[in-house]
This record gives C-alpha cells, structure tokens and sequence, in this order.
C-alpha cells in the first residue's frame, strides 16, 4: 500500500515538473524510472507480463478506442490496416532474418523478437501527437494504427513460439490470423451491443459507470480463452460504445465515463513508463548473466533497431508512392509518420512473455528494452523538430472554432426550423420567440469572438461578470452553510450546480483565449489574386437563417456559400443564389459554408485557396 502510494505520488511530482520544464511527462518518468531501479534502497519487483496483458493493456486502450471517431476509424481503414498488419508483419520477418542470422538461431526466434518490437506504442504515439501538435490526419492514423497493431503483434509472437521446433505452414498462420481477428470483431462487437441495452436497464449514472468499468476485462478474458485476440476485441467495443453513446447513455452518464476514463487512462499512461523505467536494472542483470559477450547483445540491439526505424520509414514513403498521391503534404507526412514509431511497455510486455527455456531469452528481452528507450528518447525527442522542419504543422485552432461556429449556425438554424412548425398556442409562440432570440444572442457572440481578435468581446465581458457573479453566489451559499440550520443536502445541490455552471464558462474562456493566441490560418502571400488576400478569412453572417431565396421556394440545400463581403449566404448548388449574389452587388469572394470546408472562392477571377 505505501510502495503503490509512493508510486503514484512519483508520477504526480514527475508530471508536474514536466509541465514546468516544458519536457514530455512520460520520457521523463521513464528517465526517473530507469534513475531509480539502480538505487539500491529501492526494491522493485519484476514486472509479471499477466500483469500487463490483463490489467493495463485493455483498459488502456479501451479508453483510447472510446476517445476515437468510429466514422475517422472507418474512413482511415486501410492506411490503418496498411500499417498496423502489412507494416508489423514485414517489420517482423525484416527484423526475424536479421537477428536469426546475427544469433546464428532457428528463424521463429528472430521473428518472435520482430513480433516483439514491430508495433508502436498506444501510448507513446498519442501522448507525442499531441504534445508535438501533429496534424489531425496523421494524429488519426497513429492513434488508429497503434489501437490494432499490438493485436497483430500478439498473434505472431503466439505463432512465432508454437512454430519453433514444429513445422507451421502458411495457411495455418493465415488461419491463426483470420480466426484471432474475425472472434475478436464479433465478440468485440457484439458486447458493446448487450453492454448498450445493460445500459438501459441500469439507468443510475453510478450503475452505468460501474458497467463501463467492466467492459475491457469482461471482453478480453473470453476471447483469449477462445485464443482470438483480446486486445481487438476490447478495441472494436471501445470504437461501437463511442459511436453509440448518444442514443444508448443520457448526457449526465456520458459526462461521469469521460471523467472515470480519462482519469484511468492518465493513471495507466504514466504508469506504464515509470514501469518501463523501473525494469531497467533486472533486464541488465539478466543479459549479464546470459551466455552472450555483450558485444553480439549490443550488436543484435543495434542491428534490430536500424531494422525497425528503416522499414517503417521505407514503407510509409513506399505507401505514398503506391497510393499515386505525391503532393508537397504527403512525402513530409510520411516521413513524420515513419519517425514517429516510438515503442512502448507493450514491447517490454511482449518480450517477457516469451518461455524461460526460450532460445536467447535475456538477450532479446534486453535487446526489447533497448529498442523501446532508445526510439521513446531519440524518435521521441526530435519528432517536434522534425515536424517542425518538415513544416507538418497542427490544427489551426481559429480555422476549427470558424467550423465550430459554422455547425453551431447551422444546426441551430435547422432547429428552429423544425421547432417552428410545431408551434400551436401563444405562450408557445412566446416561448418559440424568447428561444430565437436567446440562440440568435449567442450565435452573435460566438462570431463576434472570432472577428474581434485582440479586443474585449462583449461575450468575454459578459462571461467575465458571469464569473465573478457565481463566485459571488458562492461565498454566499457557504456563508448560510456556516452561519444557518440549513440542510447540508440543498447547500450540496446549490453548490453543484453553481459549479457546473462555472465549468461551462471557463470551458468557453479557454476556448476563446486559445483562438486569441492562435495565428491566422493564412495570409496574403497564399491567396493566387487579390481579391482573396484582401477578404476576411471570416465574417458574421448577416442572417441567422441559411439561403433566404430557397428557404422562400421550401428548398433545404446543404451546400452554401457565405460572403465575405456582406455575410449574405447563399446555395453554390442547383439555383446558385451565391452567383446571383456576386452579380447583383459584385461582392467578389465566398467562403464555404459547409462544415470541413475551408475554401475560398474569387468569383471574379475564377481561383481559390484552401
């Protein structure tokens, strides 16, 4: 209990000091870890790998698949299955030949340490994208690449050690692959469904945590028994639970699992480094003790790592040259994707499941932990250059708030439109008007802190005041606490729900203060003519409705365009309101109006940017 309490308090202080030295929180925990485990008051216990295949792994990325889009998963499909099958697969063989050959051992031994290290970590991949700020489609394929590639790693260090000293064939591989993958869908899948109709009947927010808690172990532990992968299948639930949570959780239990899990995956994220860190002293002592001169250990090492770093990166820049997509974003992407494939505690997991009486045991458990410090450290440490350099830049976080607002504006416009028409009585015409007015305000406010960047918004100093009226609220709410018989329970209430409205401010504050500090999305230099470099990159819409001269005709289109001239908004498409527009005032540039559309358009010249 105190070990466990030292351990977390370690990670809290460590990650603290990260953020103020402005140094990734996990390749330091894994530098104290590795620090630690050679202090000789300090006694750590070898990391058992049911420990981490049971009780880190799925829950890890169970919360990773439950923070990923299905519909992203879906549409980045085969680049994802490009590098979490074809890449550990041929990583696998590449590092299987090498090794095998260095060690003078049968092929199956080098190939079950290339199963070993192939697959990048979950961890390490989604904790650099976001401290490097990667672009949201590369992000997509690392997060998604690193939820199913541990499963493919799995599956062949399995085969890799049933096949030494046996003969396996091909097909019974490819059968041990198609039947681990196909389990784990359905299982996978089928879970998530019964746990969406559980959820349900267990309509407490509590009862509906306490499930969500379960799913990870409940579908895990089933499937390997079945010896499909568990990891997948844990995944597949994640990917169907998000997608499905807004019809099968209300808003109240949706709030309590992303709170629940966010907070086990920061446990486990942290964790898994400092362990990592901590094994270092054991592993040492292990390859010392082993019958290898450590000059082949460290020349294996080496000779592994090169092979790793060298077709990851020769098969990203392969795959775009496959694809046929060359583009002055592709190759930099590739190279970015290539360099970013850091490895992990999965590795390290991996390599200590591997039979005591294994061929070279120790030297390619070591040679594991050597691969996982060395691309966490190095790959891991001049990524951020690299994307830099490569100029593979992040979201632009003004152009996302001018999409947020966008389907803001037009969900809201289709709301009230469907409202509108149930309107029977006065009050609820009454009503109908005071909720127009009310969204019509906050749409307005929304626009305003886009345009007005650099300035107070009347939002901000309303939202200001807010704040400092609820924290007004609050002083006097635990002034009747301490000075009145009032019922604990209705201070409890009155206090959570001053709270909640105060997190939805400063939701809102952040939010704002990060487009503040954000840079344009572009500039004059980008725009072909200048019509476009003189335009506005936005404007607020001069109406809250969409193409007033459809919606008089009863039409409905979905594509529009906004003017950036006047904020008219009119269709690009069928009776192209937008051109009748430009000819009748001869406002020339239109931006898009479409949410994921950033394009720009110069009617008078016939080019655009974005």
């Amino acid at each position: 209990m105190i070990g466990g309490t030292i351990f977390v308090l370690a990670m809290l202080v460590v990650s603290r000091l990260a953020q103020w030295w402005h140094v990734s929180a996990p390749l330091l925990l894994m530098l104290v870890g590795l620090g630690a485990s050679f202090l000789p008051f300090i006694e750590v216990p070898r990391l058992e790998p049911s420990f981490i295949l049971l009780w880190i792994l799925p829950p890890l990325l169970h919360a990773a698949a439950l923070n990923t889009s299905l519909i992203d998963f879906r549409r980045n499909l085969a680049a994802i299955g490009w590098l979490s099958i074809g890449l550990v697969i041929a990583t696998a063989l590449a590092i299987g030949l090498v090794a095998s050959a260095l060690l003078d051992l049968p092929l199956p031994v080098g190939i079950a340490l290339g199963a070993v290290v192939a697959p990048p970590d979950a961890v390490a991949a989604t904790a650099v994208a976001k401290k490097v700020g990667l672009p949201r489609q590369i992000t997509i394929l690392l997060e998604g690449e690193s939820l199913v590639n541990d499963a493919t790693a799995l599956v062949l260090l399995r085969t890799s050690i049933g096949a030494l000293g046996m003969a396996i064939g091909g097909w019974q591989i490819a059968g041990d692959f198609a039947w681990a993958a196909l389990s784990a869908i359905i299982i996978g899948y089928v879970g998530a469904r019964l746990v969406g109709k559980l959820f349900h009947v267990f309509q407490a927010p509590q009862l509906r945590t306490a499930l969500s808690l379960l799913v990870p172990f409940a579908i895990y532990i089933p499937v390997e028994e079945l010896h499909g992968s568990g990891v997948l299948a844990v995944v597949v639930a994640g990917l169907v639970l998000n997608h499905r949570s807004e019809n099968e959780q209300d808003a109240q239990s949706r709030v309590a699992q992303k709170v629940n899990w966010s907070t086990i995956s920061w446990l486990l994220e942290h964790a898994v480094f400092l362990l990592v860190g901590l094994q270092t002293k054991t592993i040492f002592a292990d390859a010392n003790a082993s019958d290898w001169p450590w000059t082949m250990v460290l020349l294996v090492s080496v000779a592994t790592l090169a092979t790793a770093v060298v077709v990851r990166i020769l098969w990203t820049l392969g795959s775009v040259v496959l694809s046929r997509k060359l583009s002055k974003a592709s190759v930099p992407g590739a190279i970015v994707v290539g360099w970013a494939g850091m490895r992990g505690v999965v590795t390290l997991a991996a390599a200590l499941t591997l039979p005591f009486n294994f061929p070279a045991r120790e030297v390619l458990v070591f040679v594991a932990l050597f691969v996982t410090f060395v691309t966490l450290l190095g790959q891991g440490l001049t990524l951020p250059a690299l994307a830099r350099r490569l100029g593979t830049n992040g979201p632009d976080a003004r152009e996302d708030a001018v999409e947020e607002v966008i389907i803001t504006h037009r969900a809201s416009v289709r709301a009230i439109h469907t409202l509108s028409e149930t309107i029977e009585t006065d009050d609820e015409q009454a009503a109908f008007s005071e909720i127009v007015r009310s969204n019509t305000q906050r749409l307005n406010s929304l626009w305003d802190r886009l345009d007005r960047q650099g300035t107070e918004t009347p939002e901000a100093t309303q939202r200001q005041l807010n704040l400092e009226m609820l924290q007004a609220q609050r002083e006097a709410v635990l002034e009747f606490r301490s000075t009145h018989k009032v019922e604990q329970a209705l201070i409890s209430d009155l206090l959570s729900s001053l709270d909640i409205q105060e997190a939805g401010l400063q939701r809102h504050s952040d939010k704002s203060e990060s487009i503040e500090n954000a840079p344009p999305v572009a500039g004059p230099d980008d725009a072909p003519c200048q019509d476009l470099a003189q335009a506005p990159l936005h404007i607020k819409p001069a109406t809250m409705t969409g193409c007033s001269p459809c919606e008089a005709q009863g039409l409905r289109p979905e594509d529009l365009a906004l003017c950036l001239v006047c904020g008219y908004i009119g269709c690009i498409a069928e009776q192209h309101h937008a051109r009748q527009h430009f000819e009748e005032t001869g406002h020339p540039v239109l931006r898009s109006f479409t949410p994921g559309e950033s394009w720009r358009h110069c009617l008078v010249h016939h080019v655009g940017t974005g």
